[in-house]
């Protein structure tokens, strides 16, 4: 088995553990903070919308964003994560050979498009669960063991 590299992240922080050998020797090797993913629409985009004349008549409306404010800086933060992941992935000896994404089924989806087809073929497993940022180390690690049945995972060789 090789080094397995589990992603947990939402839309305020993500944290990057990392699995060697049996069982249920996981290391936090990374926390990742994203205080903007906090932040309400208002305080990220307290500019007011532009306006602009209707195009028949003489009424007067506000230009709406084409992307929410949440979207993008969930963008952005995925982004930031598929970097580090794939600077990790292409080191001349990579960091990981397998790699698990657990985030919230929104986040997960900016997060798949965000990473590059190389750090894709590495992913062995996608769980669509929120891991709040309050829980303790223990709880966090048998949620971890749980989702990925890390207990059960054994050294086999392909025939």
């Amino acid at each position: 088995m090789g080094t397995l590299w589990i992603v947990t992240a939402n839309s305020g922080f993500a944290k990057i553990f990392e699995v060697k050998g049996h069982g249920r020797q996981i290391t936090e090797i990374q926390h990742i903070d994203f205080p903007n993913g906090r932040l309400k629409s208002s305080e990220v985009n307290s500019d007011r919308p532009g306006r602009s004349f209707d195009s028949v008549g003489s009424g007067r409306h506000a230009h709406s964003p084409a992307v929410s404010v949440h979207v993008h800086e969930n963008k952005v933060f995925a982004r930031q994560i598929a970097d580090l992941l794939q600077a990790a992935h292409t080191n001349p000896s990579p960091s990981f050979d397998e790699l698990a994404l657990i985030a919230p089924p929104h986040f997960l989806g900016e997060l798949k498009l965000a990473i590059s087809n190389g750090v894709k073929k590495c992913i062995i497993k996608e769980i669509p669960k929120d891991l709040p940022e309050y829980l303790s180390d223990k709880e966090r690690i048998d949620h971890l063991c749980n989702y990925l049945e890390l207990w059960n995972r054994t050294s086999a060789t392909p025939n």
